[in-house]
């Protein structure tokens, strides 16, 4: 039986006791964690699997990179003794994401809050724009890079009048080193993209400043992705309402 797992928390108080029925709590290589069982809060809907196949530790380093970075990710991580990764149902209150995921999912169902999607994108689009910009600047000024399959989705609340864009995948993301050690894909090839810039210099040859250059222009290159994303998944939300 499943029961002993390791919770990584932006605070600890954000996972209750009572849920968790948690046994110790303690601090190991900085992170904060509990240890406990979590089939109470799995029965409740709070939190759901979140398969990849990222190693489960190295994805909780990733995670610590990224939130103690200010970055919006998901408050906590689960890591069971399969190395499977759980995360918070933020859903779990009504509210809904939209972004690429969504757009290009196979099949879509209507959800409470498309209406209030549409809103969202026709009035504040701008707005949610500048607060792409920001997050991509605070990406770059701590030498990370969004991840470069899905920068970030839209949080619609519940009542469809607030939004926030959260990064949920967080595989592909992390420093430029760390992704080209793994050899992922993405990073090869906005890499190699971004080094025309830089008068056919490798990156083994960049300095300082022009490595924050070459992660700039990766991360911007996502952040437009990840904005294309959430305006394909609009035009999604229009197709199934006949729009």
């Amino acid at each position: 039986m499943k029961k002993i797992m390791d919770v990584y928390s932006r605070r600890t108080a954000d996972f209750h006791p009572q849920e968790s029925r948690a046994a110790t709590m303690g601090n190991r290589r900085g992170k904060q964690y509990e240890v406990g069982n979590i089939e109470d809060a799995q029965g409740s809907n709070q939190i759901e699997l979140f398969t990849r196949t990222v190693d489960g530790k190295e994805y909780a380093d990733i995670w610590q990179l990224f939130r103690q970075a200010g970055l919006p990710v998901v408050p906590q991580l689960w890591i069971d003794e399969e190395d499977k990764i759980y995360m918070p149902n933020l859903t779990a209150d009504g509210s809904a994401f939209y972004g690429k995921g969504y757009a290009d999912a196979y099949a879509v169902m209507p959800q409470e809050l498309d209406q209030a999607f549409l809103q969202l994108i026709d009035r504040d689009f701008a707005r949610i724009t500048q607060q792409a910009d920001r997050l991509s600047q605070q990406a770059t000024a701590n030498g990370l890079l969004l991840p470069l399959d899905d920068g970030f989705d839209l949080h619609v609340s519940a009542d469809g009048r607030r939004f926030d864009l959260i990064i949920l995948d967080l595989e592909y993301g992390g420093t430029l080193e760390d992704l080209l050690e793994r050899k992922q894909r993405f990073a090869q090839g906005r890499a190699q993209a971004a080094l025309l810039n830089f008068q056919g210099k490798g990156i083994d040859q960049l300095d300082y400043g022009e490595r924050q250059q070459l992660i700039a222009l990766i991360n911007e290159t996502t952040k437009k992705t990840a904005l294309e994303g959430i305006k394909q998944a609009a035009r999604r939300v229009k197709e199934l309402y006949g729009k």
